[in-house]
């Protein structure tokens, strides 16, 4: 089970606490497999979009459904060949994979990018 959070000193409940309920503790997972596993940070003052490609699958990965302020939303998903982006707000991307650092604009709507 999660608590809401954990004691400071050992391993269990902090005090209070409530059961099955995650609240605090689940930002870190959270953040740690968009940021540090996903490779994605947001700038959203700058309006700017970094994807530091790192994770290394053959597969397709990345979020849907990410808030970009108060307004926005993003898709961005990609395998080794190709990203495509759709958003309803606009906002310059920096994609970073391997030797590739990649900077461009991203207009309202579905974008397609060849990392080739």
């Amino acid at each position: 089970t999660f608590w809401e959070n954990y004691a400071p000193e050992s391993a269990g409940p902090g005090e209070p606490s409530k059961p099955d309920f995650v609240g605090w503790t689940g930002l870190s997972p959270i953040a740690i497999l968009l940021e540090d596993v996903i490779g994605l940070q947001v700038d959203w003052p700058l309006r700017r979009v970094t994807w530091d490609r790192r994770l290394e699958t053959e597969g397709v990965y990345g979020v849907r459904n990410y808030s970009l302020g108060q307004d926005g939303t993003l898709e961005i998903l990609g395998d080794q060949t190709q990203v495509t982006v759709n958003t309803d707000v606009s906002f310059t991307l920096i994609i970073r994979d391997g030797s590739l650092n990649l900077q461009t604009a991203v207009p309202v709507g579905p974008t397609t990018i060849d990392l080739t």
